[in-house]
């Protein structure tokens, strides 16, 4: 009966003339949520079962708030294009998916210095000032030959690492604040609009200090 089922959600979909890849993520994920409970038919489940799944997809799956969402319309339209159900007046209340933060990557401090020493001539004063300063703007000419002297550099350095230029504005960031200087004037040398987007080096350091926090008898 499943199979039926989304044969039928298949044709569905291209009669109305979708792109494969929504066909694909719709049929997916119709597939899963009929799965996840049993291989019971869509029909004879409805606002719990779908709370349920998605819930399942946030807590169990730890999956993004777009991959939840990719879920649920697939479930929506499984609803309203196949059975001829409406879930708008249901008020599904599931447990939504968080947004991700991603962490950048930052090098330690002998890790910069290791890099600086092993770069030469005009790009040995670039890559000091983008850590020094955090400068973010640099002339476009020399993107490609700063990125490969980088690469030259970090391979000598036998630092195991994907490094880019940016790299140094975070890890300049990253310093700052394990060497005590405030949030607020991080922020502002950043040129950060939004105290929000210079907080995410707090986690960084936290992320770097998860190993070394200490009880004050140990002092």
């Amino acid at each position: 009966m499943g199979k039926k089922l989304l044969d039928i959600m298949r044709d569905k979909i291209r009669f109305k003339h979708y792109s494969m890849s929504t066909e694909r993520v719709y049929i997916y994920w119709a597939k899963k949520y009929i799965l996840f409970h049993n291989k019971k038919h869509p029909k004879d489940m409805g606002k719990i079962e779908i709370e349920q799944f998605l819930t399942h997809l946030a807590i169990g799956l730890n999956v993004s708030p777009t991959t939840q969402n990719q879920a649920f319309n697939a479930i929506l339209f499984l609803y309203r294009e196949i059975l001829n159900t409406t879930l708008q007046d249901q008020n599904i209340q599931a447990l939504r998916a968080q947004e991700r933060k991603h962490i950048p990557v930052v090098l330690t401090m002998d890790e910069v210095k290791n890099i600086i020493i092993n770069m030469k001539g005009i790009y040995h004063l670039m890559v000091k000032l983008m850590y020094g300063c955090g400068q973010q703007r640099r002339h476009h000419i020399l993107d490609v030959t700063l990125s490969r002297n980088i690469k030259n550099a970090v391979e000598k350095s036998n630092i195991d690492k994907r490094v880019t230029a940016h790299i140094f504005r975070h890890s300049y960031a990253t310093h700052l604040l394990q060497n005590g200087t405030d949030i607020r004037s991080i922020q502002e040398l950043l040129g950060h609009k939004s105290i929000e987007t210079t907080m995410i080096y707090t986690r960084v350091v936290k992320e770097l200090n998860k190993g070394d926090i200490k009880s004050p008898l140990d002092f």
